[in-house]
């Protein structure tokens, strides 16, 4: 099942504390607000812990342009500025153009994949620096002539936004990324097991 239908609530709500949760949901407060992704299957209850009443903030089960409504701000980063990103950063894939890319990171970045290991041969699957960055994410760029990436779900915490994407072999992919200073400092791609 796709992410997107998985995860169709955005819910948001003061912080008293954190809220370890029986249903097996992560919540964890930063700052004014929380935010805890529901399944489709979810309904609020009242064993979570949660001292005050949930209030749907939006939804994307009909498109990912639904949330641009939230005027949430955790911590440093809003919802719109990870959805605006993502739209960036899936056009900027989508265009071939690797410095388009690479603007988005900075020069002391970290990256993790393991793609890494079979395209460099670097057996920690992990890439420092832009330069390194640039070799890694080129690679791909030259591997694979008809890469697409498809916009499926956006994700952001206090500085971190998980871009949810269908590559051009319809598989499932999360970047998960670590900002600072709006750039991207740690990253990873996450790949959905091949059957």
């Amino acid at each position: 099942m796709p992410i997107v239908e998985r995860a169709n609530e955005f819910c948001v709500e003061p912080i008293e504390r954190s809220h370890p949760t029986s249903s097996g949901h992560s919540t964890r407060g930063h700052g004014g607000a929380i935010i805890t992704c529901l399944s489709a299957s979810d309904k609020p209850s009242e064993d979570t812990g949660i001292q005050s009443p949930m209030r749907r903030a939006g939804s994307v089960s009909d498109s990912v342009r639904s949330v641009r409504a939230l005027a949430i701000i955790v911590g440093g980063m809003d919802a719109e500025f990870a959805l605006n990103f993502a739209d960036e950063w899936v056009a900027g894939w989508n265009s071939h153009d690797l410095e388009r890319i690479l603007t988005h990171y900075a020069d002391d970045v970290m990256f993790s994949s393991p793609h890494i290991i079979e395209r460099l041969g670097k057996p920690s699957g992990e890439v420092h620096g832009k330069d390194e960055l640039r070799a890694y994410f080129g690679s791909g760029l030259q591997s694979e002539s008809d890469l697409h990436f498809t916009l499926e779900d956006v994700r952001f915490s206090v500085d971190t936004v998980v871009i949810n994407y269908r590559n051009q072999r319809n598989h499932a992919v999360a970047e998960v990324l670590r900002f600072r200073d709006g750039l991207v400092i740690w990253g990873c791609g996450a790949y959905a097991p091949q059957r």
